[in-house]
């Protein structure tokens, strides 16, 4: 008796998180019945990136954030949102790293240009000023 009320248990177990489970699974959108705002939405999924898969574009991506956002484009696009509002609308939410191609140098990235070239300038110098010194 004991050992069918164990089973019985862990079968219950089982199945309730295996059900779980199922419910939980990120479900996979249907697309878009329209085909051009299909297309239209399939080419903002290219410059969209995974924040979750680095660098990978949500197009390419499986990751439950790449289907939230794949769902969120779709909307917009069925809704007639035009692609730089929409694409703006995720650089805001989600913050500049969310484009597949930023724009060029900005502030924030002009230290990660000079500090290099500064270094390198210095470096130039010093083997010039250690190479005319030698000479003397």
């Amino acid at each position: 008796m004991r050992c069918c009320l164990v089973f019985s248990r862990f079968s219950f177990t089982f199945f309730f998180c295996i059900a779980l489970l199922c419910c939980a699974a990120p479900t996979m959108a249907a697309p878009l019945a329209n085909e051009m705002q299909e297309d239209r939405a399939q080419h903002l999924f290219t410059k969209v990136r995974c924040i979750v898969c680095q660098g990978e574009s949500i197009a390419d991506s499986q990751s439950f954030f790449a289907e939230q956002t794949r769902n969120i484009i779709r909307q917009q696009v069925q809704a007639e949102i035009s692609d730089s509002a929409i694409l703006l609308d995720l650089q805001q939410r989600f913050g500049d790293e969310v484009l597949m191609s930023q724009s060029g140098l900005t502030l924030a990235l002009l230290p990660l240009w000079l500090i290099p070239l500064a270094l390198l300038a210095i470096g130039v110098r010093s083997l010039w000023r250690y190479k005319n010194e030698s000479v003397r």
